[in-house]
């Protein structure tokens, strides 16, 4: 009866575009019902068809708009997807206290305690799940956005790796470093960072256990001589310094 007086379906898609969006990019902040127009927003991605998503993510470019804790101030604020993390227990132990890394606050979706069930979706929207890359430049903080970029300058970094090092590395943090580069490489591809300052952070240190237990720098010891708790899919017989690159 209502659809022949004129009254269209509700469509996700429109809810998005035309309200959800215009009221989170236009307060900037969270507010009363931000919880439900991101719902909009998110179920808006996940059923629209390409030239829907494409609007969306046009009304959504170089907007602030998820929720996370700033580091400095602890209050929740509103940011761009490629400046926060979306949180894993590995990688906010990796990154500890980095003053420069932040995480999707989940309280504020409505399914947050099944959050990791949208962990694909928020890849996509541009949050990172490994640690970004960064270089300074006149004092000031370059992160990678997701763009296209050569990270193979003596100058750049990987975030949080130097406060990592600066530790202690007793086997379980050596370990889970390993598996984070090994993410690292499945995310960069085949790119060559030889050069890069990070990866000669991580040649010059101690991080990394033998088969006897003895930490040792990369330069030292081949795949094969490495502990059985490192997954690998290298050669046996290549020096660990070589993998690095």
């Amino acid at each position: 009866m209502f659809s022949a007086i004129g009254l269209k379906r509700p469509n996700i898609v429109s809810e998005a575009i035309q309200f959800a969006i215009p009221r989170i990019t236009h307060n900037q902040k969270i507010y009363r019902k931000y919880k439900n127009d991101l719902d909009v927003v998110l179920r808006a991605l996940r059923k629209s068809d390409a030239d829907e998503e494409e609007q969306i993510y046009e009304a959504l470019k170089n907007k602030s708009w998820l929720p996370a804790k700033d580091p400095i101030s602890r209050k929740i604020k509103l940011f761009k997807p490629e400046e926060i993390y979306y949180p894993n227990k590995e990688l906010k132990t990796y990154l500890g206290k980095t003053k420069t890394a932040k995480y999707l606050d989940t309280n504020y979706l409505l399914n947050g305690k099944s959050y990791y069930r949208l962990k694909e979706q928020f890849q996509q929207i541009g949050l990172f799940s490994i640690p970004r890359r960064y270089f300074i430049n006149d004092d000031e903080v370059i992160f990678e956005d997701n763009g296209n970029f050569n990270w193979n300058d003596d100058t750049d970094n990987l975030e949080g790796l130097k406060e990592f090092l600066s530790k202690k590395i007793d086997k379980k943090r050596s370990i889970l470093l390993w598996n984070i580069l090994l993410e690292c490489r499945k995310e960069w591809g085949d790119i060559n960072y030889s050069d890069a300052g990070f990866i000669q952070l991580l040649k010059k240190e101690r991080w990394v256990f033998d088969k006897y237990n003895i930490k040792r720098k990369p330069n030292e010891l081949t795949i094969s001589e490495l502990d059985e708790a490192y997954s690998s899919d290298l050669e046996s017989g290549m020096t660990l310094q070589i993998a690095l690159k």
